[in-house]
């Protein structure tokens, strides 16, 4: 039995009771001290003894045979002296001294004249008595007794008394009566009550009855009115609380029947199993989960739009549950999905991402064409500088794409151009559209936006790729020369009766200039390259600095005075 000190009535009043031995006058013969009260108040025994007044000691007996007594924790106290023979006792008996205490004359010692010795029931047969006529009804007589067998026990210091055990089970009866009697029962009462019990220290499994009805208590009144937060709260106090309450458990056929039976009447069952430690266990984990689960259904959306939430939840708080949080997940990810269009530019990436990194493609998809659907109805309402906003989103979404999806690349960029030529003919004048075209490799001709394509394929001819690249060749128009090398600084000219001779010189006269022959014969309206030439002098100018009116005669140059030309 452990010794660890409980709260007890009578060692709280022991030094008031010895204070009173000095009104031992108005005792009777009844009112016997305990041999422990009687040590404590030794202080007084002189005062006492002065004072002659009779007194009745109680206690266990040491020896007692002819003359001799003595009483157990007193025979280095006291001595006591008889003048007559004594009724024989053993060790387990218990005697009432009844006598007083006076001076020996030459000592001046302090002793216990006796009188009188009767033998009396022993503690055990004692409180067996007691007990029998202890009000059903009054917890504190229940406790005050138990005080007194172990304190009793204690006194006397004997590991194997049997009075340790027997304010055990009276501490226990104790407990049940106080737990039954309990007006307004609420969880903190049976907290409260639970903590005494540990402290008069009875049985653990009756202990922990008391415990499992607070919390089933707690969590019937949040249930009805508490959010899933305050449920959540619970769970981690009672998993603290009630060992297994915190450890994981899987739904086996043993579980499954448990907790069929459990839920019927928990508290009932709960207490049919104080023989079952494991079982035990089960049910506080099996309460755990019951409570958890309600919180994630105080929780979870209709819609699923929380279910991240409750997967956290599950994961935090139910481990063995987890594969029901991919569940959540799902929904979750379908109703964000579902309003995506509505969704800020950063949560629509985010979800696409997600499902790009499920592997999840279509839905990748599906969520840039719901967003960009919506986009798309916004922008175009709001002019040029929507169309140019929407072709920038376009372009975001474009970059987004993986390098195999080729299809869907050429499918955004033709919608980008799209939106870009509409852009340029609602506002032909804005650079930024016509810059912005120009980069996908647009070229305006002739009024007409040219494709790459077409660009490219024109610039597969010799003349065309001679004009890109700013050179001359033959058969190149004047106004192809033109567009090349731009206007010539000196023009001269050659008149026949059928053909018309420039010679275009580019280039200061100082310098090396560059000098094309262009020809233009019978009735054509354009002038042909057939010659050009980087030459060392200055070409021949002609009679006028001007290019001649048509018909008007110039000075005839053969055609070789240019170099060969």
């Amino acid at each position: 039995m452990s010794k660890t000190t409980h709260p007890s009535r009578i060692c709280r009043f022991r030094f008031a009771l010895a204070g009173l031995l000095c009104c031992v006058v108005s005792q009777t013969a009844s009112a016997a001290i305990s041999v422990e009260d009687f040590l404590a108040a030794k202080p007084r025994w002189e005062k006492l003894a002065d004072q002659n007044r009779p007194m009745v000691l109680e206690g266990r007996v040491s020896t007692m045979k002819g003359r001799t007594v003595i009483l157990q924790k007193c025979s280095k106290e006291i001595k006591f002296v008889s003048e007559r023979d004594l009724p024989s006792a053993t060790g387990s008996d218990v005697a009432e001294v009844s006598g007083r205490l006076q001076r020996d004359e030459t000592t001046q010692q302090v002793y216990f004249f006796v009188e009188r010795v009767k033998v009396i029931d022993n503690d055990l047969l004692r409180l067996q008595k007691q007990r029998r006529d202890l009000p059903k009804n009054d917890a504190d007589a229940w406790y005050a007794l138990g005080n007194w067998a172990l304190n009793r026990a204690r006194f006397y210091d004997k590991t194997d008394d049997p009075l340790y055990a027997e304010s055990k089970r009276i501490f226990e009866l104790a407990i049940s009566r106080e737990r039954r009697l309990m007006e307004d029962r609420t969880p903190k009462k049976l907290r409260e009550l639970a903590t005494k019990a540990r402290r008069y220290g009875i049985d653990e499994a009756a202990r922990m009855s008391i415990v499992h009805e607070s919390y089933l208590m707690d969590w019937k009144s949040i249930r009805l009115r508490g959010e899933s937060g305050e449920l959540l709260g619970l769970a981690t106090k009672l998993a603290s609380a009630l060992p297994g309450g915190g450890d994981a458990l899987a739904d086996t056929s043993v579980v499954k029947d448990l907790k069929t039976r459990y839920f019927v009447d928990p508290q009932k069952f709960y207490d049919e199993t104080s023989s079952d430690e494991v079982a035990r266990k089960k049910l506080h984990r099996i309460l755990y989960q019951k409570v958890v689960e309600e919180a994630i259904r105080k929780e979870e959306d209709p819609d699923g739009k929380n279910g991240k939430v409750v997967a956290r939840i599950i994961k935090d708080y139910l481990p063995e549950r987890i594969n029901k949080a991919d569940a959540y997940l799902v929904a979750e990810r379908n109703w964000r999905l579902k309003n995506v269009a509505s969704f800020l530019r950063p949560e629509m990436l985010s979800l696409r991402e997600e499902f790009v990194k499920l592997g999840e493609r279509e839905k990748a998809a599906e969520v840039l064409e719901k967003w960009f659907a919506k986009k798309d109805s916004e922008l175009r309402r709001q002019g040029v500088d929507g169309l140019l906003d929407l072709a920038s989103e376009y372009e975001i979404r474009h970059d987004l794409l993986e390098d195999d999806e080729t299809a869907e690349k050429k499918r955004i960029h033709d919608r980008i151009i799209e939106i870009l030529m509409d852009a340029y003919r609602k506002n032909s004048d804005l650079g930024s559209t016509k810059r912005r075209l120009e980069e996908y490799g647009y070229r305006l001709r002739d009024g007409k936006w040219k494709t790459p394509e077409e660009i490219e394929k024109h610039l597969n001819t010799p003349r065309q790729r001679a004009m890109a690249e700013g050179r001359v060749v033959a058969g190149m128009t004047d106004k192809e020369v033109v567009k090349s090398l731009g206007k010539p600084d000196r023009v001269s000219r050659i008149l026949t009766a059928r053909t018309v001779i420039e010679l275009w010189a580019y280039g200061a006269p100082d310098e090396t200039p560059l000098v094309v022959r262009l020809v233009r014969t019978g009735n054509r309206s354009q002038s042909i390259v057939t010659h050009w030439k980087q030459l060392a002098v200055d070409p021949p100018r002609s009679e006028t600095d001007d290019e001649p009116d048509e018909g008007e005669e110039t000075s005839a140059q053969p055609a070789g005075a240019v170099g060969g030309f």
